[in-house]
């Protein structure tokens, strides 16, 4: 009888080797990053009782792009720091005199999430919170198509059927709360429209990774959102400043622990993890905040949101089963990579 592959993978002793390998280190850091993200509505609802939206997004860029900047410097990087391996060599297009297509892939990161996260705020403004959360659970979907489309990337039948399983189980925990009203036709739309844009996100990120280090995309991509979201500071001055000390923490704790934290670690990870698993895994963010405002504000959980994370997180795991070529099978092979 044959043996599949996966459980061969398993009982052979050079899988054990895999927790030592930097795609290990890369899970561990993806998980770190989901739980700094996740502190992201605490943070503006303490930030929006002094500024606004727009004001919270500039400031928390700048500051992050400042902090990406030191890191750069602290560490002497230097554009493409990263060598290339033997895969890359056989490459058919030299990054290192590509600089053109790297400031093009930069410029479109920095845009794309400056128009997600302005889109979202606005559309917030527009519709429930419920609503708007449950288009955002098909942010995965957009990734894997545009992915299949643009990138000509394929899929195996358990990724797929891994992330039926865990848009699915994202989906049933908004469900419930989802109110179609016309007058929030506007918000839904630019909600979807926002998560069109996060989805695109980690596919220019997971590019990049392949020359750039993390804080260098970091850098990049905050500084063009800072120069996209000053306008908007500028056309809305009112609550354009926290007003005391306490709302200055709050937005530089918010820059610290989920720009330069959370953003940077799951930049960090795209090089050893695809970009349709790091989307994934943003389902996951949800209720991860759930249970932080339940911590904090006392807000009320149910056990469907326990069931929904175990639903969401099976999905994800089996997903990443379908993805052995490039996370497991590499990481095993390459236990020292």
């Amino acid at each position: 009888m044959k043996v599949p592959q996966a459980l061969r993978l398993a009982y052979s002793p050079d899988y054990f080797h895999w927790f030592g390998s930097k795609s290990f280190r890369a899970f561990i850091a993806l998980a770190f990053g989901l739980i700094a993200i996740s502190f992201a509505p605490i943070f503006i609802r303490l930030c929006e009782t002094e500024i606004t939206p727009y004001a919270t997004i500039f400031h928390r860029s700048w500051m992050a792009t400042l902090i990406f900047a030191g890191l750069q410097i602290i560490s002497r990087n230097t554009s493409f720091q990263n060598q290339p391996d033997q895969q890359d060599e056989a490459s058919n297009v030299d990054w290192k005199t590509s600089w053109k297509l790297s400031g093009i892939l930069l410029l479109l990161l920095g845009v794309t999430f400056a128009v997600a996260v302005v889109s979202w705020a606005w559309a917030l403004t527009q519709t429930t919170v419920a609503n708007s959360t449950l288009l955002h659970s098909l942010t995965p979907l957009f990734t894997g198509l545009f992915a299949w489309m643009f990138w000509g990337q394929k899929f195996s039948r358990a990724f797929l059927f891994g992330m039926a399983i865990a848009t699915g189980g994202a989906i049933l925990l908004g469900v419930e709360e989802f109110n179609f009203n016309p007058e929030h036709l506007w918000g839904d739309a630019a909600s979807l429209f926002s998560a069109v844009f996060f989805s695109v996100e980690p596919l220019l990120a997971e590019r990049l990774r392949e020359r750039l280090g993390p804080s260098t995309i970091m850098f990049w991509c905050f500084a063009v959102v800072t120069v996209l979201t000053l306008p908007l500071v500028l056309l809305f001055p009112d609550g354009s400043l926290p007003i005391s000390l306490k709302g200055w923490l709050t937005i530089i704790t918010m820059a610290l622990f989920c720009q330069v934290l959370g953003h940077g670690l799951l930049t960090y990870c795209l090089k050893y993890i695809a970009a349709e698993v790091v989307s994934l895994s943003h389902l996951l963010v949800p209720v991860m905040s759930s249970v932080e405002a339940w911590l904090f504000f006392h807000e009320s959980l149910t056990w469907l949101s326990a069931i929904i994370f175990a639903v969401v997180l099976g999905g994800i795991v089996v997903s990443v089963s379908g993805l052995t070529p490039r996370v497991t099978a590499d990481s095993v092979a390459s236990p020292t990579s």
